[in-house]
C-alpha cells in the first residue's frame, strides 16, 4: 500500500511539473524561451529598449535593440535573466543598418541595495551593464564593452 501511494504521489508531481511550460517569445527578432517565477515581484518581466553606444574600433555611434527577460529574483537579490541582442545595428550617423550576431544569453545579475539598481557582468568582467530603475516600468543604465561604452533605455512590456 505504501509503495502504491508513493507511486501516485510521484506520478502527480511529474504530471503537475510538466504543466508549467516556458513561453516562446520573440524579442528583438530572437526566439526566447521565457519561464517567469510567479512570486518574484514586479521586477520580473520583459524589459525592451535599445542600447546607444560608441564602438571605438570602428569610430561609429550605433543603436541596437536590447531586451532583458527577467525570470526570477531570489531573496538574496540574485537575478535570473536572459539578455537578448538584435541581429542588426543602426549606424547613428547615416541611418544604415548592418548585420550583427543576434544573441540570447543566460545572464545572471545582482540587485543592489534597496532594489533600485541592477548589475550584470560577463564572467570575465569585460562586459558590464549597470541599470537604475526609474519607477515601476522604466530602467536606464550604462554599458561597458572592450570596444566602447554606451547607454541603455528599457521599458517593461510584460
Amino acid at each position: 500500500m505504501t509503495v502504491k501511494a508513493l507511486a501516485v504521489i510521484i506520478a502527480l508531481t511529474f504530471s503537475t511539473a510538466s504543466l508549467v511550460k516556458a513561453e516562446t517569445l520573440t524579442l528583438c527578432g530572437q526566439k526566447v524561451e521565457y519561464n517567469a517565477s510567479s512570486n518574484a515581484g514586479n521586477l520580473v518581466g520583459i524589459w525592451i529598449g535599445e542600447i546607444i553606444a560608441f564602438n571605438a574600433a570602428y569610430s561609429v555611434d550605433y543603436s541596437r535593440c536590447w531586451a532583458l527577460a527577467i525570470e526570477d529574483v531570489s531573496a538574496s537579490g540574485t537575478i535570473k535573466s536572459k539578455l537578448v541582442l538584435a541581429d542588426n545595428t543602426k549606424n547613428m550617423h547615416n541611418g544604415t543598418r548592418y548585420g550583427t550576431q543576434g544573441r540570447v544569453l543566460n545572464w545572471p545579475g545582482q540587485l543592489g541595495p534597496g532594489g533600485a539598481t541592477l548589475r550584470f557582468a560577463s564572467d570575465d568582467g569585460r562586459n558590464s551593464y549597470d541599470l537604475q530603475r526609474q519607477g515601476e516600468t522604466k530602467m536606464e543604465g550604462k554599458v561597458v564593452y572592450p570596444t566602447g561604452t554606451g547607454r541603455l533605455f528599457l521599458v517593461k512590456q510584460k
